[in-house]
């Protein structure tokens, strides 16, 4: 459960929030937490579900090292959809789940992008539609107020020239 506390909150009003989550996941407690993670591409808008961040800092000092993370990311992105029952193995036992679940949630979520148009586990390009889906989101929940402007935010001088500038 996630609750979002307001840090001038009163008593009072931090039990409501509490209890207004707790009653919300209790209305969902029967569904198994795989079958939720697995229906998530049926009902959600596509979403970015990962964008690298870094320290203007790291940017300047560790320019090969950022490169190598976004590489290797890419590769395990691409072994997952070659090798998913192998990728699932792995998932399962690193996070100590249950092998079978997991490579059904693995399977459903590599199928996503037949569904949304936009794979679970992308090579790493930056989507700004997906992105704005997830400020959306992020907006229905309290957890961003205001627009923001990608411009000013992505620096794509990083991520290999085929994943440059596609505005989709």
């Amino acid at each position: 459960m996630r609750v979002r506390i307001d840090p001038g909150a009163t008593l009072g009003e931090l039990v409501k929030a509490v209890h207004s989550a707790t009653t919300r996941a209790l209305e969902h407690q029967e569904l198994p937490f795989a079958r939720i993670v697995a229906s998530a591409p049926e009902v959600l808008p596509a979403l970015s579900n990962v964008v690298g961040v870094t320290t203007g800092e790291a940017a300047k000092t560790r320019g090969d090292f950022i490169r190598g993370v976004l590489k290797a990311r890419r590769k395990a992105v691409e072994f997952m959809y070659a090798n998913p029952a192998e990728a699932s193995k792995i998932i399962a036992k690193v996070y100590n789940l249950d092998a079978g679940v997991t490579e059904k949630v693995v399977r459903a979520l590599l199928e996503s992008e037949k569904k949304g148009g936009v794979p679970y586990w992308g090579p790493g390009d930056l989507r700004i539609d997906t992105m704005n889906n997830m400020i959306r989101a992020q907006k229905l929940v309290g957890a961003v107020k205001g627009d923001v402007d990608w411009s000013k935010l992505i620096d794509e001088s990083f991520l290999p020239d085929d994943l440059k500038s596609k505005k989709k």
